[in-house]
């Protein structure tokens, strides 16, 4: 009994675990990333997280474009932009 709750949670874990894709560049320092989870929420938080990491990397901070989900099944898919922190949309953003 004991092992099948423990496979039991193993397999929720895991099962509910996702990896986003690979950030693909557009140009002019947009970016683009799709996650797919079990759960709406959970891809935006990966997806976001992930990009905001990366524009971290770059010593840029994260603008968030466009993000898209489609109800019900867990994928979220984002565009943002990685920009100096002088840039004109990070200013208008922060207004």
């Amino acid at each position: 009994m004991k092992n099948l709750v423990i496979a039991l949670i193993s397999l929720f874990i895991f099962g509910c675990a996702s990896t986003p894709s690979e950030i693909t560049n557009l140009g002019q320092d947009t970016y683009f990333i799709t996650t797919g989870t079990n759960w709406t929420e959970k891809g935006i938080a990966l997806s976001i997280e992930k990009g905001m990491k990366f524009c971290e990397s770059l010593e840029k901070i994260f603008l968030k474009k466009e993000l898209n989900t489609e109800a019900g099944r867990g994928y979220a898919t984002l565009e943002f932009r990685c920009l100096d922190s002088d840039h004109p949309a990070i200013k208008r953003a922060n207004k």
